[in-house]
């Protein structure tokens, strides 16, 4: 991954792990116009309130060569290197309240975090119905019980029902194999999976994780 964005007007580089968009202490501090080391200082403070994976990602030479980690003019420590993930970085930004932090954050979750979700769109082959008719059957228990906070998320998040989909199947991907599992279920039913996000009601164990997931997207959309 190549590049820099340009952010009031100071350049970060584009970083990513396993294709989805990251940033360090020090592009925080570079960007909001911090003294080196405030957003490692308010990390560290309060590191119980964040999720190691979900908020921040601790990558070390090994976990850059074998996850293909864009890290480019970093060297990274043996002892590895905190990452910080959308949430992670709003997680940090709550404590910035001057008016620069509040363009900060705006233009860093539009044009640079919303930015790479965007490119993963194409994941889905159709777009779903503007009127959220989901195309996941309705006889999914899974979407029974999750229809209506979905139907409110992508309607209070301006996001589609296809993006929610993906942030779901994604996390979900971090913890299974979800081809291996598209093969069982074929095995079992016959053939694959009309939909990506068909998998989940067949598995008992990826229904639990992605009402976990549907939870953490809840609590980030409405704090």
């Amino acid at each position: 991954m190549n590049g820099v964005i340009t952010i009031e007007n100071t350049e970060m580089q584009i970083r990513e792990y396993n294709g989805e968009r990251v940033v360090t202490f020090k592009d925080i501090d570079a960007v909001h116009g911090n003294k080196a080391g405030t957003a490692k200082r308010n990390f560290t403070r309060n590191k119980k309130h964040f999720i190691e994976n979900e908020d921040f990602i601790v990558a070390t030479r090994d976990i850059s060569k074998r996850d293909n980690l864009s890290l480019l003019n970093i060297d990274v420590p043996t002892r590895g290197i905190t990452l910080l993930t959308e949430s992670g970085y709003l997680l940090i930004a709550k404590s910035f309240t001057d008016d620069l932090s509040w363009k900060v954050q705006r233009q860093l979750v539009n044009a640079y975090f919303k930015v790479r979700a965007v490119q993963k769109e194409p994941y889905y082959k159709e777009p779903l119905a503007e009127d959220f008719t989901p195309r996941v059957p309705i006889v999914s228990d899974w979407y029974e019980r999750n229809k209506g906070r979905m139907y409110r998320l992508c309607r209070d998040s301006g996001n589609s029902r296809s993006y929610l989909y993906h942030c779901i199947l994604t996390r979900l991907s971090e913890r299974y194999d979800l081809n291996a599992a598209r093969e069982i279920y074929k095995n079992e039913v016959g053939n694959y999976p009309e939909y990506p996000i068909d998998i989940v009601k067949y598995f008992p164990e990826l229904e639990q994780d992605a009402d976990k997931i549907l939870d953490r997207i809840e609590r980030m959309t409405y704090r």
